[in-house]
Formats: C-alpha cells, sequence, structure tokens
C-alpha cells in the first residue's frame, strides 16, 4: 500500500495545480466575454454586420452553430457569477 502522507500531498499538489489553472482559465473566459460584447459579437448586437455567424464558424468550428456559441457566452457568464461568489476561497488555495 502507498503511503498515505504521499498520497495525500500528491492530491493536494494536483488539487491547487487545478484550481489555479481553473482561475487563469475564468479570467481568460471573462476576458474574452468582455471582447465578445464589445465587438459586438452576438447574434442581435449592433452593428449586425459584426455578429458572429454560423458562416463564420464553418472555416475554424464547422461542429458549432452561432446560436450555440452565444449559449455557450452565456453559460460561461452565468458560471463566472458563481467563481465570483466564490472566488475568495479559490484564491486561498493558490500558492
Amino acid at each position: 500500500m502507498a503511503d498515505l502522507a504521499q498520497k495525500k500531498a500528491s492530491f493536494v499538489r494536483r488539487y491547487v495545480a487545478a484550481v489555479e489553472a481553473f482561475l487563469v482559465n475564468s479570467d481568460d473566459l471573462e476576458a474574452l466575454a468582455t471582447e465578445w460584447s464589445a465587438n459586438a459579437y452576438p447574434t442581435g448586437a449592433d452593428p449586425a454586420g459584426n455578429n458572429i455567424t454560423d458562416q463564420d464558424l464553418a472555416t475554424v468550428a464547422p461542429w458549432l452553430t452561432a446560436d450555440q456559441l452565444n449559449h455557450a457566452v452565456g453559460a460561461v457568464a452565468a458560471i463566472g457569477v458563481t467563481v465570483d461568489d466564490q472566488r475568495g476561497y479559490l484564491e486561498a488555495v493558490r500558492s
């Protein structure tokens, strides 16, 4: 059987690394959401010519529709609220 102290230490190291990566990715996604809105990329934003369309996605992400992208950005925003509410606990884990 593996040494329990080493097993625990390994878990803590992996958890800290995952939380750190999560916070970096969360911040990156928040910045992208800001860019999304500022550039009028969502469907229905003005000017309409800036909206990301299915045609725009066809060459870079053909499995994705503009509607799905709109909803994904919205999902990230919803998750971001929870991350913001819990950020203090997550920041405490950073090394």
